[in-house]
């Protein structure tokens, strides 16, 4: 004789297991009740002087499938992603640095961005700490490497070593590679149009988005980013650059929007303005 009882945990508990129900026969075919199943076999003998042994157990199963779920499929798109590559070849770091691992330990990165609701919020809280973490920088003095900790070591005077747009941006570029988001540094002028867009070059990033499946332009010195104003998508520089050129021609262009993500001393103008944005391709 044996039995069967069923349960929903792997710890046999009486809240969570059936009762017992007896099986008849040596061939009996069982439904399954739950995803865990205990089966006990009584062992009798009429002949006291022989004892009865299992020799064995056998069991087979055959899962029953709603069908062929490919028919219940239906495309909606179906396309490969369309990805503008630059002119030149960049070098990436890699994401196993132990420098990397290093800033975003010494500066509890992770506690900075704990919460955020998605990949655009992450790179953005970043932008936003990096463009405060000094007031002043001190390149008379020294000039430090492209390396985010010696850009944030201490100085003489207890401040960072810090820098200009170009180390703000660095610091941004690692501390968003320490969360393995790639990245790569970009330095835009206003080219053969200083007539045009007045002011200096500037050094800026792109972080390539998961999340929206391109490069999109972060500034982590002025804590800015653009998006199309209708469909609130962030932009890379290629496309600001597509739209500086259409208004410095007087040509149809779709509007584009600044989000500040922090208070800097810096404010957007327009597409013609600093920071220049005409020798970004």
């Amino acid at each position: 004789m044996s039995a069967v009882r069923f349960g929903t945990t792997f710890d046999v508990q009486a809240e969570t297991w059936s009762r017992s129900q007896e099986i008849s026969g040596n061939d009996a075919t069982i439904q399954p009740e739950a995803r865990y199943l205990q089966l006990t076999v009584f062992l009798t003998s009429e002949d006291q002087r022989t004892t009865p042994e299992l020799e064995a157990i056998v069991i087979s199963g055959a899962a029953a499938t709603p069908g062929d779920w490919t028919e219940k499929l239906r495309v909606i798109e179906s396309h490969n992603e369309s990805i503008a590559r630059a002119g030149r070849e960049f070098d990436y770091e890699p994401f196993d640095h132990p420098d990397l691992n290093t800033l975003r330990e010494r500066y509890k990165l992770d506690d900075l961005v704990a919460g955020a609701k998605d990949e655009l919020e992450l790179i953005t809280r970043l932008a936003a700490w990096s463009s405060r973490q000094w007031e002043k920088g001190h390149l008379a003095q020294s000039y430090p490497p492209w390396n985010a900790l010696e850009i944030l070591k201490p100085h003489a005077d207890g401040t960072p070593v810090g820098g200009f747009c170009q180390q703000y941006n660095l610091v941004f570029l690692q501390a968003c590679e320490s969360f393995g988001q790639p990245g790569r540094a970009v330095s835009i002028s206003q080219g053969v149009l200083p007539d045009k867009i007045p002011g200096s070059g500037h050094e800026v990033v792109e972080i390539w988005s998961n999340q929206f499946k391109k490069w999109i332009y972060v500034d982590g010195n002025c804590a800015w980013y653009a998006v199309d104003k209708e469909t609130r998508v962030p932009l890379s520089l290629w496309e600001l650059r597509q739209r500086q050129l259409a208004t410095l021609n007087k040509k149809p262009v779709r509007p584009t929007e600044i989000i500040k993500i922090a208070e800097t001393k810096y404010e957007w103008k327009d597409l013609t303005s600093w920071p220049p944005l005409s020798n970004c391709g």
